[in-house]
This record gives structure tokens, sequence and C-alpha cells, in this order.
């Protein structure tokens, strides 16, 4: 799967199932370096919109609070 910032830029990450019953997920591989190359902190408020299935899933990360974020939402 891909993770896709607001600037449209992606990095591939897997995500691993852990818990079937209520639907719980871990991002692992690539997830270090989409923190790193996006700056992300521990606590920072973020939004993931599934935004393509096919041919692969792409889940779009915003932060919530970025200034992207807030110029992006209708007034």
């Amino acid at each position: 799967m891909m993770l896709q910032n607001c600037n449209g830029e992606q990095w591939d990450v897997s995500c691993v199932c852990h818990n079937t019953r209520y639907g719980g997920m871990m991002l692992t591989r690539g997830w270090r370096k989409f923190v790193r190359d996006n700056d992300l902190s521990e606590g920072d408020p973020c939004v993931l919109e599934l935004i393509e299935t096919n041919p692969a899933v792409v889940l779009k990360l915003t932060v919530l609070g970025a200034p992207e974020y807030h110029s992006s939402r209708p007034h």
C-alpha cells in the first residue's frame, strides 16, 4: 500500500492486521521513513483518507493543524 502526503508525494508501506475482530491494523515497513520525511511527531492529530484501491491501496495522510489542511478546507 502507499501513503500520500498533502503534496501528492507517496511512500510504499506495509500494513499488518493484528486484531481481525476489531479491524485493527499497524503500518510497518516504510512508516518510519514517512514519519521522518514529513516531520511528524508523536501526538500529531492525523486523518487517513482512502483515495484509491486499484491497482494499489493509497491512503492520504493529512496532519490536522498543518497550514495545507486549513487552506484546503471549504469555508
